[in-house]
């Protein structure tokens, strides 16, 4: 099984956490970059908040352009 699957079974806040990391960036900054408030960031980092797919998408996005540099 690859990375990409394992990914995929993985509930929305799982997700978030992983990303989170593998961007590593400041929550400010990867706040900055999603275009969300860092007050946003931090509901979802402590799981008060739903993580949205379009955060998973968006988050996805920042990680591929990270990587293309």
């Amino acid at each position: 099984m690859d990375q990409a699957d394992l990914i995929g079974e993985l509930d929305n806040y799982t997700k978030f956490m992983l990303l989170r990391r593998k961007i590593g960036k400041l929550d400010k900054e990867l706040a900055y970059e999603l275009g969300i408030s860092t007050r946003a960031m931090t509901e979802r980092v402590t799981g008060r908040a739903e993580v949205k797919n379009e955060t998973i998408l968006a988050m996805k996005y920042l990680l591929e352009k990270k990587n293309e540099i």
